[in-house]
Formats: C-alpha cells, structure tokens, sequence
C-alpha cells in the first residue's frame, strides 16, 4: 500500500530539517491520489498511544493494505514527533484523541471523518465503532466493493477478538 511517511510509524526519531514536514507528506500524498485518483487517508497517530499502533497494525496487514491503497494513498502523521504534525491534526477537527483519521479528496476536502457519527473512533473496538468505521469509508469512497468490505471487516474483526478492551495496557 502507498503510504507516505510510514516508515517511520513505530520509531521516536529526533526532529531534524530534513524529517518531512506534515504539510510535505501530505502534499505528497494529495499528489499520489490526484495522479491515481483515489482519496487520501489521513492517519492522525502517536507511536506512544496503544491504541494507534493497533490501527496501525490492521492497515499494515497485507490483505488490508491491498485493499485500502486501490483506493486510497495513505499518510500516516505523528502529532508528536512529524513536524508540523500538531498543527495539521487540530486543522483537520481538532481535539479528538488519538488515532484519529480524515479521508480527502486530492484538493483536500474532507469526505469523512473518524468522528462523523460522533466521539472520535479511534481504533473501531465495539459494533458501532467498526459500522461507523465502514460508513465513513462508504461515504468517502463509494467504489469499494462489498467483497472489499467485507475483508476489511472480517479483518478488523478478528483483531478485536484478539484484544482485551478491559487490559490498561491497551486502554
């Protein structure tokens, strides 16, 4: 899956000039989806949050990646540690805990949003969770195909079996 600036998803690297700025990997990433035409998946994540590296893993998953980047180009931003990265996450709806996402088209207007049905989805860990997960896809990208849906679903799925919601670790 195309992913602009996810190499450096789970690493602490030291801010430096010529660390990619949020503005740069996202312009990137409108660029990549204007010449594909597809939308733009925003990750808004902290290498320090449970629960981003959680979705982190759901879209790393080849069969996941596989499916989302026929559709989408994915760019992954740190608040804490891309430059810029604060900023472009209280741009885009503010104060809404992490991970957050927003789906754009390739000029930038945002089609969905992780908190359209209300609080911020975070890592879609209960029904209505991964159902609004799934409209806000629809909403944004109405050619992903039901056969697509449903792995994407049985996928995310099968990692909420695998989680404890009860565990502090991963709340």
């Amino acid at each position: 899956m195309a992913c602009v600036g996810c190499g450096t998803a789970k690493t602490n690297p030291t801010i430096r000039s010529d660390v990619p700025t949020a503005e740069t990997m996202y312009k990137a990433a409108q660029a990549e989806a204007k010449a594909a035409k597809k939308i733009v998946l925003v990750v808004f994540a902290s290498q320090n949050a449970s629960w981003s590296n959680l979705l982190d893993e759901f879209h790393e998953d080849p069969e996941v990646a596989e499916v989302l980047s026929r559709h989408s180009v994915l760019v992954r931003i740190d608040v804490l540690t891309t430059p810029g990265g604060e900023n472009m996450y209280f741009e885009f709806g503010g104060e809404r805990g992490l991970p957050a996402f927003s789906l754009a088209d390739d000029k930038g207007k945002v089609l969905a949003d992780s908190c359209d049905s209300g609080p911020n989805l975070g890592f879609p860990n209960n029904d209505d969770e991964v159902n609004a997960y799934f409209v806000a896809l629809k909403k944004a990208r109405p050619q992903v195909t039901d056969e697509e849906f449903s792995l994407l679903r049985t996928k995310l799925e099968h990692m909420r079996l695998e989680i404890n919601p009860e565990s502090p670790a991963i709340r």
